[in-house]
């Protein structure tokens, strides 16, 4: 917080916390989106992954304005997408894209914010532009093209059979597989931590840690032995994951991220997006895949700063993420 804003917070109360906090939230978003902050982080995934950042990126096709999506979308929103695209970090999800770009069949709702359903998408204009739970502006239309080229690039011409979707075919179901074990490994290692911390306050004694964080009872913070051992269940280490993870990221930032772990537990765990309970018991694994294939590819394209959580936090799915790509171009 600059001494501006301080100023203007806590002296002369001009504006609330909460609004500096959404307008500086605001201004990190667009320093993520920039078009020096996309490069650098582009030079430095490529040096990582022993590329020349020199080399020139794969030229984009030709604009096509006599394409179904350019005519529903209407010619600014049909630039701005493409401008999205082809500035790009993520260069192998934007070829996917150039692939599927004509093939992308829109209809327009009122009231509900997006889905995808055979072989079109359906979205409301204004979340789309404006952005909506999470998502920046137009990434919605990418996270449910997202779906609808994960449908197109499978063996299923109906589209309406998730579990015959291309990620979720991909050896057997590697991807979704790899979702669950990343999730699992973050909950193994806040577990081991947890275990440390409770291990170090039982013989500090400390007795009100061990209460404000429920890991024992009032008795014991009254006076009541402490217990020489406390089991740490999952239900604990998602409570401290969420608190670290909300913490260190804005709502905005872990938009993508919050779908992925609100499916793998079944609607449980929200950071702050996700879908209904019932969404994940009727849909399981083939949901799970299709959500996070979305989720991935949206933010690949359009949001930076989301991929790299997504990057962080499951690296082997980000990783077959990356080869389900690669498939997907040799097979179109």
């Amino acid at each position: 917080m600059s001494y501006r804003d301080w100023k203007a917070v806590y002296i002369d109360k001009t504006k609330t916390f909460e609004t500096w906090r959404a307008e500086f939230d605001a201004r990190r978003q667009a320093d993520e989106q920039s078009p020096l902050r996309q490069r650098g982080r582009q030079v430095i995934e490529d040096l990582a992954a022993g590329r020349d950042p020199r080399a020139p990126k794969p030229s984009a096709p030709p604009r096509n304005y006599k394409s179904q999506i350019a005519k529903k979308l209407g010619k600014p929103d049909y630039e701005h997408i493409r401008g999205i695209v082809e500035s790009s970090t993520h260069t192998k999800a934007a070829q996917v894209w150039y692939k599927f770009e004509d093939r992308v069949q829109i209809e327009w709702l009122r009231k509900k914010e997006g889905y995808q359903w055979g072989d079109k998408i359906f979205l409301q204009r204004r979340y789309m532009r404006e952005g909506h739970r999470g998502m920046l502006p137009y990434e919605m239309l990418f996270h449910e093209s997202g779906h609808l080229i994960d449908c197109l690039a499978s063996e299923n011409p109906g589209g309406k059979q998730v579990g015959k979707y291309f990620a979720r075919r991909y050896k057997a179901g590697a991807f979704v597989n790899a979702v669950k074990a990343d999730f699992n490994a973050l909950i193994a290692t806040k577990r081991q931590q947890l275990q440390e911390e409770i291990a170090a306050r039982i013989s500090a004694g400390d007795r009100r840690w061990l209460y404000d964080n429920e890991f024992c009872s009032y008795d014991v913070l009254k006076g009541a032995p402490i217990p020489k051992k406390i089991k740490v269940d999952d239900d604990d280490c998602l409570r401290f994951l969420k608190t670290d993870w909300e913490a260190a990221h804005t709502m905005m930032e872990r938009g993508n991220f919050s779908d992925v772990v609100n499916g793998q537990t079944y609607g449980d765990l929200s950071l702050g997006t996700g879908h209904p309970r019932n969404y994940w018991l009727n849909g399981g694994s083939d949901y799970q895949s299709a959500e996070a294939f979305a989720e991935f590819f949206s933010a690949a394209i359009a949001h930076p700063a989301s991929y790299a959580i997504l990057q962080k936090y499951l690296p082997t799915a980000e990783r077959i993420f990356n080869e389900i790509l690669d498939e997907i171009l040799k097979a179109v």
